[in-house]
């Protein structure tokens, strides 16, 4: 009986470890296929000797490289079988060549900074990659403010870099197209990196430009009395750091410690208030705990990923950067 146990168990075993075998060779082969297929359609030429080579037909040249690396994702996305983020790096690695290669040829066409920001950040997992690409294409579409806001969206969101984020997005609202909404985005980037002082003085430059328009003028300087009542809460909390060795759990905490004796007013007619990772919120009306906050960027960067650079209102975009 016991011997008879011990055959069905080894052949279940077996059974077992051959479908996981097929199945990783099934993998392999897939992923074999799919640098094969990239390789197919290399450059031949190196970007550089490719613009001599095409003279006066580089536009056309950097099109029909454009639709390689779209057709080539397009093939991928249409494939039952494989997944974008499942793709081997040998595969990202010739899209992003061919993609250079064109972007060489026509540093102007936008469609090659949309695709790889769209798929070297969430599906290639190359956010700095993606970022250097974008910055060659701020430098040549310098009036375009989108490429420097996809920039600015990369370091917040992938890198979590707020200080590097909100320069872009200052550099973003600089041109022309630029929504207002950048600048309050920018400010409050820089708050959450602990440099209230700075977007403090950011803000109060935009102030004093003459050509900002009533509305502009009243958003900005809302923003700006919500960020100096801001930096009296937060030296209010150096404070009570010093003396207590810890952050304080609420702004009402911070007020009972005679640290805070009257609040500062908020423009947004919501109360400010300490959220779980010790941050002071100016603009919600509830702190989230930093689950719930994770959630919300979560489904609000889906958001981004579908509408990308399709500018959204005032209220979405200030969302995405929450």
């Amino acid at each position: 009986m016991k011997r008879r146990a011990f055959f069905v168990v080894l052949f279940a075993l077996v059974v077992t470890c051959t479908i996981i075998s097929f199945k990783q060779l099934k993998t392999v082969r897939q992923e074999y296929a799919v640098a094969n297929q990239m390789q197919q359609v290399k450059p031949i030429v190196p970007p550089a000797l490719a613009r001599l080579v095409a003279g006066e037909f580089k536009g056309i040249m950097a099109d029909f490289m454009t639709i390689e690396a779209a057709s080539a994702i397009g093939s991928y996305l249409l494939h039952p079988d494989v997944k974008m983020k499942d793709l081997p790096d040998q595969a990202w690695d010739v899209i992003f060549e061919i993609l250079q290669a064109s972007q060489a040829l026509d540093p102007y066409f936008k469609d090659n900074y949309q695709m790889v920001q769209a798929f070297f950040t969430w599906d290639a997992n190359r956010p700095q990659q993606a970022i250097d690409y974008l910055m060659v294409g701020s430098k040549a579409r310098y009036w375009d403010w989108s490429v420097p806001y996809g920039i600015g969206f990369d370091y917040f969101y992938f890198l979590d870099d707020k200080t590097k984020a909100s320069h872009y997005l200052q550099e973003a609202y600089g041109r022309q197209g630029g929504g207002l909404t950048l600048a309050t985005l920018s400010a409050k980037l820089l708050q959450k990196a602990g440099k209230t002082k700075i977007a403090i003085a950011y803000l109060s430059s935009l102030l004093n430009q003459e050509e900002q328009s009533d509305q502009h003028h009243k958003a900005i300087a809302m923003r700006l009395k919500a960020l100096q009542g801001v930096l009296v809460i937060e030296k209010a909390m150096e404070h009570f750091f010093n003396r207590f060795n810890r952050k304080p759990e609420s702004i009402k905490e911070l007020h009972k410690s005679g640290f805070l004796p009257t609040l500062p007013p908020n423009p947004y007619n919501v109360s400010y208030c300490i959220d779980g990772n010790g941050a002071i919120q100016f603009d919600m009306v509830d702190c989230p705990d930093e689950a719930m906050a994770k959630k919300m960027i979560n489904l609000l960067a889906d958001i981004f990923y579908i509408e990308f650079l399709s500018w959204p209102d005032d209220y979405q975009a200030e969302s995405l950067f929450k």
